[in-house]
């Protein structure tokens, strides 16, 4: 059985924020491009992957930076 990895907080620093569904399921999305991701995308080498080859000159960010542009 593999693990259900839950949203944290700590991962606005790769650019995500939660959404939550119709059907009441939570889900990781993208606040920079707008892509949604799934459960299995949440690991952290993943959102990093993401975060730099998708958006590379947002890399460098710091963490209050993304939250202001989350805001």
């Amino acid at each position: 059985m593999s693990k259900k990895r839950k949203y944290s907080e700590n991962y606005v620093a790769f650019g995500l924020t939660l959404i939550t569904d119709s059907d009441g399921s939570e889900r990781p999305k993208c606040f920079l491009c707008g892509k949604v991701h799934g459960n299995a995308s949440l690991k952290p080498a993943k959102l990093k992957e993401h975060l730099t080859s998708i958006h590379p000159k947002n890399a460098p960010d710091s963490v209050e930076s993304f939250r202001c542009k989350k805001a």
